[in-house]
């Protein structure tokens, strides 16, 4: 799933996917520039979910797998899937420029900087964790989209600071604990955490847990049956 990037290397990458528009990239490519994210290069993740993987390196990758998630493949209905590409390319804010799939994408780019204060290894087998790093990422998010000379509105910072603050949170509150595998369950489960963004956050999930074992029972039910279920979009 990672066809849409082109690493140059593990400090800068060049967006290929035609369908993100060239604001979005120039902002993408400024933030990956910045110390911040530059200095994820110097850290490696080792647990169930990452295995001796660089963190820069599984930002891009993130990032990858999210364009590719994007074009909706997996869901088999036609009318499905053209309400939810439809759903994507609406705007939050009527008074900015973005999409809700560009401000995922923006999200993304942005969710694991907090890993740099936050990640700690925990034994003599290097396994890692970084708690509170979602929280720490996202007080970063103003500071960083500042620095790239953004011309978000606050609303859509807003947007970018929650996706980017739930994106590990939102996974253990409903996947981890709550899940039920029954999908009428699930859908109100879902919505009642996040009414507004839960297609968001759930895409990142799927983006940034792809390939985990430990994750895969959960991908298979999301992709297969969450998405393709006619409740997804109806409230």
């Amino acid at each position: 799933m990672t066809d849409r990037i082109e690493p140059h290397s593990l400090l800068e990458f060049q967006i290929n996917d035609l369908s993100v528009k060239q604001s979005v990239k120039d902002l993408v490519s400024s933030i990956y520039k910045a110390h911040s994210i530059q200095q994820l290069n110097e850290y490696t993740e080792n647990n169930p979910y990452h295995s001796h993987e660089n963190v820069l390196e599984h930002i891009q990758t993130v990032f990858s797998n999210l364009l590719n998630l994007l074009q909706f493949d997996f869901v088999l209905d036609d009318s499905l899937r053209t309400a939810l590409l439809q759903y994507m390319n609406r705007k939050v804010d009527p008074y900015g420029a973005l999409s809700r799939k560009e401000l995922l994408l923006i999200a993304c780019s942005l969710h694991d900087i907090g890993k740099a204060t936050q990640l700690v290894v925990i034994d003599d087998q290097g396994n890692t964790k970084a708690p509170g790093h979602e929280h720490a990422s996202a007080s970063i998010v103003p500071i960083m989209l500042d620095q790239a000379n953004s011309t978000l509105t606050d609303t859509e910072i807003s947007l970018i600071q929650l996706l980017v603050d739930r994106h590990d949170t939102y996974s253990e509150g409903y996947l981890s604990t709550h899940l039920t595998f029954d999908i009428s369950k699930d859908m109100s489960i879902i919505r009642s955490t996040q009414p507004q963004f839960y297609i968001e956050l759930m895409l990142h999930i799927l983006a940034d847990n792809y390939g985990a074992e430990i994750y895969k029972k959960y991908d298979t039910y999301l992709k297969e049956q969450l998405f393709n279920s006619p409740e997804l979009l109806v409230h």
